[in-house]
């Protein structure tokens, strides 16, 4: 017979649900009748949350790995910006050898002069 699942609220309903697992099978078989419907409760909870935050798991693996390729292009980003700024300081700024020379000054320009 095929097994169902029904989702009531905060419930969850298993009808005719049978797993073939010898291994398993035996573990079950250990334990008494009166307590085996309260392990497989707690295996089956156990198990869908292990599924949840295997998902949150990997939701946070993918944003962690997107956060580090996004910190690396910032990264380059930067550094071209950062080269390109100083070439263009260079270029117009440079000792003798931009356009944009800051004023000889001249003689009469002293810290002396502009002490009185």
């Amino acid at each position: 017979m095929k097994s169902s699942v029904t989702v009531n609220g905060e419930r969850i309903g298993i009808e005719h649900l049978e797993l073939v697992d010898p291994g398993l099978a035996a573990f079950v078989a250990e334990h008494e009748p009166a307590e085996r419907s309260a392990l497989l409760e707690r295996a089956l909870r156990i198990g869908l949350l292990a599924i949840c935050n295997t998902g949150v798991s990997m939701s946070a693996d993918v944003v962690r790995q997107e956060f580090e390729r996004l910190a690396e292009r910032l990264e380059q980003t930067h550094a071209q910006a950062t080269t390109a700024l100083e070439g263009v300081l260079r270029t117009n700024f440079a000792d003798g050898d931009g356009p944009c020379r800051a004023p000889s000054r001249p003689s009469w320009a002293t810290a002396a002069s502009f002490a009185d």
